[in-house]
């Protein structure tokens, strides 16, 4: 049953649809139960991959937007500038245009 999950993963990673963190996926742990189906203990192996952070799903999603633009280019504008965070969790000043989110 490993194998199968290992030649998913490869088919997913080889259809950039999936992110691998590590080039050794560790599924000694994920032991196949007597009762699921191949499928199941496919998806149960991916999802506590991801849940482990092993892997990330790539996922292209479009959206059509309705309504007042100026919430889009605020949103932009906060992720230019990294939600207020550095890559540490510490705060950032934001932008004049944001101020308002300090409210």
């Amino acid at each position: 049953m490993e194998k199968l999950v290992h030649r998913a993963i490869q088919a997913l990673f080889s259809q950039n649809k999936l992110v691998l963190y590590e080039r050794n996926i560790p599924l000694i742990e994920i032991k196949a139960l007597p009762e699921e189906t191949a499928a199941e203990y496919i998806t149960r192996a991916l999802i506590q991959l991801l849940t482990m952070g092993k892997i990330d799903v790539v996922m292209d999603i479009n959206v059509t937007f309705l309504g007042d633009q100026r919430v889009l280019q605020d949103i932009r504008l906060l992720a230019d500038n990294g939600y207020g965070e550095d890559d540490f969790g510490n705060n950032l000043p934001l932008p004049e245009k944001l101020s308002y989110l300090r409210r």
